[in-house]
């Protein structure tokens, strides 16, 4: 009996790393898709005065391919583009009354594209799961 749950769970990891396999090949190409149409999507909605805001916006995936960041980062684009969160939810003065109104590019950006994002991770999985445990 051992040595029959040592097989299965043997057959189980090889299963479970062909499948991580695939997913990794597979999901890179999507979050990069991804980011670029979240990216594509906050540049069209930031207002723009002088066009420092949306030069400093970029989008970047991590080298496994399994999170991506858009927004403004990096230490030079922080500081350069510091007053974005100022612009996407507005600010108030001392007695309580906006001062500015908010102007939000990311936020709704960012509810856009969520479940085309959301569809394609699930869609790239269950085919890698699915081709991975055919084999």
């Amino acid at each position: 009996m051992a040595s029959r749950s040592g097989v299965t769970s043997t057959r189980a990891r090889i299963k479970l790393r062909r499948i991580l396999t695939e997913t990794d090949a597979r999901i890179k190409p999507v979050m990069q898709d991804a980011a670029n149409n979240l990216l594509k999507q906050i540049i069209e909605r930031v207002p723009t005065d002088t066009g420092n805001l949306k030069n400093n916006i970029t989008a970047k995936v991590a080298k496994n391919g399994l999170s991506a960041e858009v927004g403004i980062r990096g230490k030079k684009a922080k500081r350069a583009a510091y007053y974005g969160r100022f612009v996407e939810f507005g600010t108030k003065g001392k007695d309580g009354a906006s001062r500015t109104a908010a102007q939000p590019f990311m936020e709704p950006a960012w509810d856009s594209e969520k479940p085309k994002i959301i569809n394609d991770v699930e869609r790239v999985i269950r085919k890698a799961v699915k081709e991975a445990s055919n084999k």
